[in-house]
């Protein structure tokens, strides 16, 4: 059997979406209220937006990226941008994929609020200015 490029693109894209739907369906079963006024179309260009950023943090772990992403829509999605919660996930002792973990337990309330008030929707990339007014300004 002989797969092609243009299959395995079409496979790669279909895992993609895949793994953005389940991030997408535990947001709405974990935490409702939050994503509950995000269009459909919306809400998937954040998630997309966001598994890019995760990546962009060295993330590759299926759970970390979703852990990194559900943190976005928690937090602020420029949540890792916090001094330092940045200096956290590029810890050299440690690959990102443990970090993100680490992050949640060492992080303080304080930590975490300061990171809030830093809000900035325009982190979520292309979906920034689709955004419902609510998202624009925590």
């Amino acid at each position: 059997m002989i797969i092609r490029d243009k299959q395995m693109e079409t496979m790669k894209r279909e895992k993609e979406e895949e793994f953005e739907r389940e991030i997408m369906q535990f947001l709405r079963t974990d935490y409702p209220e939050t994503v509950k006024d995000i269009p459909p179309d919306v809400f998937r260009l954040m998630v997309r937006n966001g598994i890019e950023r995760a990546r962009s943090n060295g993330l590759t772990w299926r759970y970390s990226i979703s852990m990194f992403v559900s943190l976005m829509f928690l937090m602020a999605p420029n949540f890792d941008e916090h001094p330092v919660i940045r200096r956290r996930l590029s810890n050299p002792v440690a690959e990102p994929d443990y970090m993100i973990e680490s992050v949640v337990d060492v992080t303080t309330p304080d930590e975490w609020l300061e990171a809030r008030l830093l809000y900035d929707h325009t982190a979520w990339g292309t979906a920034a200015e689709m955004l419902p007014e609510n998202w624009r300004q925590q």
